[in-house]
């Protein structure tokens, strides 16, 4: 079954999110912190659904954003003390990509304060686009079609809220993730050197 997510379902969503993405950088903030990062994406202008199996566990998620940075400001400001603690002990590890996010933080910061510019004139998708920000099923049901069916369900909700399309980011290390939106029919629309940007057009229910 496929349900909207919510406040209860925190704890579950944090820990399916660390098994899946256990070799990124999120988990490492643990199910505490995970949890308070899903929780800034339950508003009204998010798609956030997960599929439970029939003992009413979470085996799948997804959640579509228009705003990504939003939740993610949002997230910073309210669990600031908790990040800089958590962010100083990764840097003590000499943890790679927390010094790489320290270090972007800092040189976005820089930047906004020299500009002192709202806008930016970088190239950006319409107001009628939605971004997929995460999507993942727990090991025991890949290959079962529980991915599918919740992308299906998040397709038919956007096209019903007259969103044209929709867009995701995924590494290019993960074959798998890139053979599941080939098969959906997504396109590249562009490229890093180390991930790829896929965009889904939708049929629109006007």
């Amino acid at each position: 079954m496929i349900r909207e997510a919510n406040f209860n379902d925190l704890t579950e969503i944090a820990q399916l999110h660390i098994q899946s993405f256990e070799n990124h950088f999120l988990p490492k903030l643990g199910v505490k912190l995970l949890s308070q990062y899903y929780k800034e994406f339950m508003t009204e202008k998010n798609i956030f659904l997960v599929s439970v199996n029939d003992n009413n566990q979470i085996d799948g998620l997804v959640l579509g954003t228009q705003s990504s940075d939003e939740g993610r400001n949002r997230f910073i400001k309210n669990n600031i003390f908790r990040l800089f603690v958590r962010m100083c002990l990764l840097c003590l590890k000499f943890d790679k990509d927390a010094w790489s996010r320290i270090l972007a933080f800092i040189r976005n910061r820089l930047y906004r304060v020299i500009n002192n510019k709202k806008k930016s004139n970088s190239k950006r998708v319409s107001s009628s686009s939605f971004s997929l920000l995460s999507i993942c099923v727990s090991q025991k049901v890949k290959g079962r079609g529980v991915s599918r069916s919740l992308i299906e369900e998040f397709e038919n909700r956007l096209a019903n809220l007259g969103y044209e399309y929709y867009t995701l980011t995924v590494q290019k290390s993960n074959m798998r993730a890139i053979n599941f939106y080939n098969k959906l029919h997504m396109s590249i629309y562009r490229e890093t050197d180390t991930e790829y940007g896929y965009i889904k057009k939708l049929n629109v229910n006007k």
